[in-house]
């Protein structure tokens, strides 16, 4: 559908990407939006990654914290230099398989052509001895990723890009052949010939937007979308411009972050009867948040006001899976 291509973030579109290849370092990148989430306060409930030593010479398998399995063939890393890595080395892999592991991890499923529904998002990163190992031309290893029921039709294989100064990543569609989706009853199977971001994405026709009005940021809404007013009033009067908004969209795993309020005021447009939109803040190393779930369709004039309050970290997780 057309209506895809309007992004909720305008400028995102515009930004060109330095695309993932076999020497991806996922360190080093264009620069990107952001940051989507200010993750500093989210230590002890961001998704934490897992390290294993395999042998390079022989085929490994093994899983990450969140229950996905990789299997890597032999013989399939090399050095920057085309050098083949024989005996032990390193593999660490992060998971973030639902809207609240992306949340917390601030890796959110953004492409250049609008927000994603995700089958999970992976990090893998190898080593030895410290130096930084590749897929060998021709060689692919296999991510399966759990899911929660029957698996989303029509995914690719998406890549990251991570920005340079914060923790921002921007997903672009893999046109690389080796890169492939095949699925089980309740396992997405991803083949991919690139370490770094992996995902399985496919795009998200019916697509949050901003409108004018209330200081929104100017946008495009889908045919039948409800446009909506979301004000903030954060408890102990702190400044409501500092607040982030997030959709959750029922039935999606997807989480998609809106541009800032102007006074506390923002106006979506959402195409789904439910969806909740969050707010999170940060003062004084506290976090201040709440949600509203819009659960009507066809008041066009209908406002949600949002209370955000203090809690720990903890608590916030809490609430966040509460909504997948």
């Amino acid at each position: 559908m057309p209506h895809t291509k309007h992004l909720l973030l305008g400028a995102v579109a515009a930004i060109a990407l330095l695309c993932c290849n076999k020497r991806y370092d996922p360190g080093v990148s264009a620069e990107l939006p952001g940051p989507y989430t200010n993750v500093a306060p989210y230590d002890k409930v961001k998704p934490k990654a897992k390290a294993v030593t395999v042998n390079a010479t022989a085929e490994s398998s093994f899983y990450g914290n969140s229950g996905t399995r990789y299997v890597v063939p032999a013989n399939a890393f090399m050095f920057s230099d085309s050098t083949p890595a024989v005996g032990s080395i390193q593999l660490q892999v992060a998971e973030m398989l639902t809207p609240t592991d992306m949340f917390f991890s601030g890796v959110m499923p953004i492409s250049p052509e609008g927000p994603l529904i995700s089958g999970g998002e992976v990090l893998i990163q190898a080593t030895q001895n410290g130096r930084q190992l590749y897929l060998m031309p021709g060689k692919t290893m296999q991510i399966f990723l759990p899911q929660k029921s029957v698996p989303e039709p029509g995914m690719s294989v998406y890549l990251g890009t991570k920005s340079l100064t914060n923790e921002s990543v921007m997903w672009t569609i893999s046109t690389d052949t080796l890169n492939t989706i095949t699925y089980a009853t309740d396992t997405i199977r991803v083949t991919t010939d690139t370490i770094g971001f992996v995902n399985a994405d496919k795009i998200l026709t019916d697509t949050p937007s901003t409108s004018g009005g209330g200081g929104g940021v100017g946008g495009n809404a889908l045919p039948g979308a409800d446009s909506i007013s979301i004000e903030i009033f954060p408890h102990d009067h702190r400044p409501v411009d500092s607040f982030r908004l997030y959709v959750y969209l029922s039935g999606t795993n997807s989480i998609t972050p809106l541009p800032g309020t102007v006074g506390g005021k923002l106006r979506i447009r959402l195409q789904r009867r439910f969806a909740t939109i969050v707010a999170v803040g940060f003062f004084n190393g506290y976090i201040y948040a709440d949600n509203v779930t819009k659960a009507i369709k066809g008041d066009p004039t209908y406002r949600y006001d949002i209370h955000p309050y203090k809690m720990t970290a903890e608590e916030l997780r809490a609430m966040l899976d509460k909504l997948q």
